[in-house]
């Protein structure tokens, strides 16, 4: 099994001229922030890589792998992902704090001491990304 880290992802940016504003959860700061709110989630756990060589020799590449996500959340998949972090951003920026600095224990710290009053999400669905 092979565990993949910073130096193993490359990063290319969108210099698409015809999208004036990206996003900023979709940036490279965005990923970094994604992943410090995940990181801060108990039970997160990195994506173990599996190894295909079989496959990998019959396409002739030098090596391939799969993200294992299976044991992700107890859900079998990556979905709850991005329903969590998407929630925490919402409240992050409810609760004045930096989706792109805060934890998800800084989100907890100050929701303790807001007083605005009840907030509900709801999906469409009870699958993985319901759950999630």
């Amino acid at each position: 099994m092979h565990q993949w880290n910073a130096k193993d992802i490359s990063v290319l940016e969108n210099t698409n001229t015809r999208m004036s504003k990206i996003p900023a959860a979709f940036t490279h700061a965005g990923a970094l922030a994604a992943r410090r709110f995940h990181n801060s989630v108990p039970g997160y756990e990195k994506t173990p890589l599996v190894s295909l060589p079989a496959l990998a020799k019959k396409l002739m590449l030098k090596g391939l792998y799969v993200k294992d996500e299976s044991k992700r959340f107890s859900l079998n998949a990556f979905k709850g992902l991005g329903g969590s972090y998407a929630m925490f951003r919402i409240l992050c920026r409810r609760m004045h704090l930096d989706a792109e600095q805060a934890t998800l224990q800084d989100l907890i710290t100050v929701s303790r001491n807001d007083k605005s009053g009840h907030v509900e999400f709801a999906t469409c669905t009870d699958g993985n990304h319901g759950k999630g």
